[in-house]
């Protein structure tokens, strides 16, 4: 009889295989927003893009912790109730409301 295959023995491709899954939909999600912060523009790193809720009403989830281990429609419905903000613009944050 053949030995079963446990967690611990794939435990590495398992975590790689999910870091490459949520690096593909922050990028899809990043390019479904328009690749860019929405009030600056900046586009050069997408690391310096953060998505931000418009409004508490209607959040199902926050984006940035756990949005991504969700599925593409689930992500691409909450993307609709956010804003894509460069790190330099969300640092100010609460002026925000009176910009938009």
């Amino acid at each position: 009889m053949a030995e079963k295959r446990r967690y611990q023995d794939r435990r590495s491709s398992l975590i790689s295989a999910v870091q490459k899954r949520r690096k593909y939909i922050r990028q899809m999600a990043i390019d479904l927003a328009g690749g860019r912060c929405q009030i600056c523009g900046y586009h050069r790193c997408t690391e310096a893009l953060e998505f931000h809720h418009l409004g508490d009403e209607g959040k199902d989830f926050s984006i940035s912790d756990s949005g991504h281990s969700r599925s593409w429609s689930r992500v691409k419905n909450e993307i609709a109730k956010c804003a894509l903000f460069c790190v330099q613009i969300a640092i100010g944050k609460p002026m925000l409301a009176f910009i938009l």
